[in-house]
């Protein structure tokens, strides 16, 4: 009698174990799989097939698809981060989104780049915007990694000094 107690307890720990697991909200790296999972395609090696790909999500997708692509091609997708600068000043508010809940600064380096390729090809001012640069400076200062924080630096200068150009 005693076993099939335990037998029953056993099965109850269990079911409740499972119950809490499948209810309980999803990590950020959880999120992170399952978003990679679901847009596999930045491992094709077509970039022109990727960024057909791309182009069919809503920005919020893009923004947030950017931010994770250093996780699947380290350093990221140059052809990606081209594609999300060419939304313009539409994506800004998904890009600062972004900005805003990430604590990586490897990502939020990442980031600043996409900023540079709107102002080096003309497709947005971000030099003449105030409230932008000011937010980037902001994040830049708030760095730790003394080595990022110097390329961060870097990046705002281009930014601020390049004037738009056209590119390819």
């Amino acid at each position: 009698m005693s076993r099939i107690l335990v037998a029953r307890y056993l099965v109850l720990v269990l079911s409740v174990l499972v119950v809490a697991c499948l209810a309980s909200p999803k990590t950020p790296s959880a999120k992170r799989a399952e978003f990679l999972e679901k847009f596999s395609f930045l491992t094709l090696s077509d970039p022109v097939r990727r960024m057909e790909i791309f182009e069919r999500f809503s920005l919020d997708d893009q923004a947030e698809l950017f931010m994770l692509t250093p996780l699947v091609n380290h350093p990221g997708d140059p052809y990606l981060a081209r594609a999300v600068a060419r939304r313009g000043s539409a994506i800004i508010p998904a890009l600062l989104r972004q900005l805003e809940g990430e604590s990586d600064e490897s990502l939020q380096y990442h980031l600043l780049g996409v900023f540079r390729e709107m102002q080096m090809c003309g497709i947005y001012a971000v030099r003449d915007d105030r409230a932008l640069m000011s937010r980037l400076n902001e994040t830049v200062d708030s760095m730790r990694d003394a080595e990022r924080k110097q390329i961060g630096s870097e990046l705002i200068a281009i930014i601020r000094e390049t004037p738009p150009h056209s590119c390819p």
